[in-house]
């Protein structure tokens, strides 16, 4: 009878190909994404044009950018755990729709110091928004490909902040640095109605917190239409753990791989959002106009949208920490190279596309790899919450640009302390590969101990009943 059926939905996806309704959760999560890009790189060309217009140093401008950075941060930490509580739909459309708000008020402001709230504010939203998208596209997709599906997604960053900063210059050029803020609020606010109609819930939210059977299938139709899911049960292959979901990520089998990935992201992070936020400054400081500096600076967000896919489809078929490591190390040199030859515009440009590839690319591989390291229970809160110890990462990246450029420290020494920095963050991922097989091999130890001990007291049974 169809009422005593059940289905494990892990198998149930893993067992299909992608269907027209995966389709469309990765790419409505792919734009959601693309705000996040276009924000970060539109503010690193814009917020320079508004300190000669106000009249702010260069510390003043790092000190803008880290506000919105402390704003992803705080969004990351609070809007994970709780996407655990109230689904993640849910804090999608909160995040996107707040996102939108607070960076249309922006436009509207005629103080640093109202932006400076405003910008916290505006990244609070996006950073409750990013790790359940990654969350989200993960559980949605099978095995197979859910590395390269979920790093596909994530590329919305970085096509958005390629766009973002050609977008902005342009604007900026012809109606001024406001417009900028007013339409990167407007379009969040109308997308956060698409997502409320096109978006489901996470299936696997639902089971874990024992939503009805009716509105599990109902979703579970979304992706697979032709399936016959009536009066059926619902299972998932992970189990539902108690206590503060935070807590969980520094359980037995968990807290060295937690602690290594947390600093992986603050390491990458803080590299990634350094020449996102810093490049189109410093290549106007080397004498090139807006307009053009914008497409230079695109070129290293496009190496991160290579690196992504590349890293993504590599990570599906080959050893996903061993891809990692190699990206990152590999973006390292490509830094190293790009602070020796500042005064070659060209092959500047080639190293910074380099770069994004073993940067950019590599951080959208670390997304993917940390929601496939967590369980179903709390994969949002593990994501959400090394985004969130990455965005401090972030901060330092921004203000330590900042605090250097002032500083006048030489271009050449600014890109080899960013380049030794990989090393760290290679390590790391290495770290987590190590624990991760240990835990398997002790894991499969307890089963063949278990095998062992259940084995003789079958031979001590069949003895007893032979005397």
């Amino acid at each position: 009878m169809n009422s005593e059926r059940t289905i494990n939905v892990n198998q149930f996806i893993n067992s299909r190909g992608i269907s027209g309704g995966q389709i469309l959760i990765v790419f409505l999560c792919f734009l959601t994404i693309c705000l996040d890009g276009f924000d970060a790189q539109a503010v690193g060309f814009v917020v320079p044009v508004i300190g000669k217009e106000w009249h702010l140093a260069k510390t003043q401008i790092g000190t803008m950018f880290s506000m919105g950075l402390i704003g992803l941060m705080i969004g990351s930490f609070v809007l994970g755990p709780l996407a655990d509580k109230i689904g993640r739909k849910t804090v999608i459309l909160m995040s996107a729709f707040s996102f939108g708000l607070f960076s249309l008020a922006t436009a509207y402001t005629q103080t640093i110091e109202q932006m400076g709230i405003l910008r916290l504010l505006t990244g609070i939203g996006l950073g409750g928004a990013m790790p359940n998208l990654v969350t989200l596209t993960s559980e949605y997709c099978p095995q197979r490909s859910r590395s390269f599906l979920t790093t596909l997604m994530f590329c919305g960053f970085t096509i958005g902040g390629a766009g973002g900063g050609i977008i902005a210059a342009h604007m900026t050029v012809a109606w001024g640095w406001r417009s900028i803020f007013f339409w990167g609020g407007v379009i969040p606010m109308v997308l956060s109605v698409i997502l409320a109609i096109g978006l489901p819930e996470s299936i696997r939210y639902l089971i874990v917190n024992e939503k009805p059977q009716e509105k599990v299938a109902k979703n579970l139709r979304r992706v697979a239409p032709d399936a016959d899911l009536s009066g059926a049960a619902f299972t998932l292959t992970e189990q539902r753990l108690a206590g503060f979901p935070v807590k969980e990520l520094f359980g037995k089998t968990l807290a060295v791989g937690t602690t290594l990935l947390w600093f992986a992201f603050f390491m990458d992070l803080m590299v990634v959002y350094f020449f996102t936020l810093w490049l189109p400054t410093i290549i106007q400081s080397l004498g090139m106009e807006l307009t053009k500096a914008a497409y230079v600076s695109s070129v290293y967000l496009l190496g991160g949208t290579v690196g992504g896919i590349l890293n993504g489809k590599l990570m599906d078929h080959y050893d996903p920490y061993k891809v990692l490591v190699g990206s990152m190390l590999f973006g390292g040199v490509a830094i190293f190279i790009v602070g020796a030859v500042t005064h070659w515009l060209w092959l500047t440009v080639a190293m910074c596309f380099v770069a994004g590839i073993g940067t950019s690319g590599a951080q959208v591989g670390l997304n993917a790899l940390t929601a496939a390291y967590y369980p179903t229970q709390n994969r949002a809160t593990g994501v959400s919450w090394g985004l969130g110890v990455g965005r401090m990462g972030t901060v330092l990246g921004a203000s330590l640009g900042g605090i250097l450029l002032a500083a006048q420290w030489p271009l050449f020494a600014i890109y080899s302390l960013f380049a030794a920095s990989r090393i760290f963050c290679a390590g790391a991922v290495w770290g987590v590969r190590k624990t991760k097989r240990a835990e398997i091999a002790f894991k499969e130890w307890q089963e063949g101990h278990a095998q062992g001990a259940k084995g003789a007291a079958d031979r001590a049974a069949a003895a007893a009943v032979v005397e």
